[in-house]
């Protein structure tokens, strides 16, 4: 997995948009994300960085290729599986939170940070988040942003609220992809991804504010319950 990774990276130059999507089990310890290889086996503490694949390995490389424009989606907020554990790790379920990324990445979560998403539903081989996120593409929405939020909206309905994608960092995409979608709206060669010009700062509020959905969401802190308005 490290190998796959790294000879992605080498395909990048200066003036690429880079797109990394990740299916599987992500796991956090400490603060510290990791994705969890199908081979991987734990015995240490030694082996998180030999076994798994660190988060911040993988944006800190893409980061060093200078890619004009860098995606990480990881529908990865689960668990680790059963088995796997060296001591409680990854009980809680989840994510932790990444504050720090350089301009022009955007990282996306498939469920709330410290939150594990929920399983494919019965019969059905692709994620609730994978199966949004490719109805949310072939909508036809005119940019990446919008495209997102509609994924996270669908998300949503799908799990009654019970599982909210989660994003950070900041770009401006507009989307080539017009409104006949089959497959794999990433792989379609007619589909173009041209990067819009950098807004002002007096321009990046309003159009924060209209692609914002504001929703309520009940949430329980040191045992008392109340409502928070939040914006997807």
């Amino acid at each position: 997995m490290f190998s796959e990774i790294e000879n992605f990276a080498k395909k990048i130059d200066a003036g690429s948009i880079a797109i990394l999507y990740f299916s599987g089990h992500g796991v956090e310890d400490n603060d510290r994300n990791f994705l969890v290889p199908t081979d991987a086996a734990l015995k240490n503490f030694g082996d998180l960085d030999s076994q798994l694949v660190p988060l911040k390995f993988i944006i800190d490389l893409l980061d060093r290729r200078e890619a004009r424009t860098k995606i990480v989606i990881l529908d990865a907020c689960r668990t680790m599986p059963a088995g796997l554990r060296y001591k409680d790790f990854g009980a809680k379920g989840g994510l932790a939170v990444v504050t720090q990324l350089r301009p022009g990445t955007r990282l996306i979560y498939s469920a709330s940070p410290n939150r594990p998403s929920q399983a494919a539903p019965v019969g059905q081989s692709k994620s609730v988040f994978t199966d949004a996120l490719l109805k949310a593409f072939a909508e036809g929405h005119p940019d990446f942003d919008t495209t997102v939020k509609r994924a996270a909206q669908l998300t949503g309905e799908a799990t009654g609220e019970r599982q909210t994608p989660w994003s950070a960092g900041e770009i401006y995409l507009s989307l080539g992809l017009g409104n006949q979608l089959p497959g794999n709206p990433l792989s379609q060669e007619k589909a173009s991804i041209v990067p819009t010009p950098n807004p002002t700062p007096t321009e990046i509020p309003a159009r924060r504010a209209a692609l914002c959905r504001e929703i309520s969401e009940q949430v329980v802190e040191n045992g008392i319950s109340t409502w928070i308005k939040k914006c997807i």
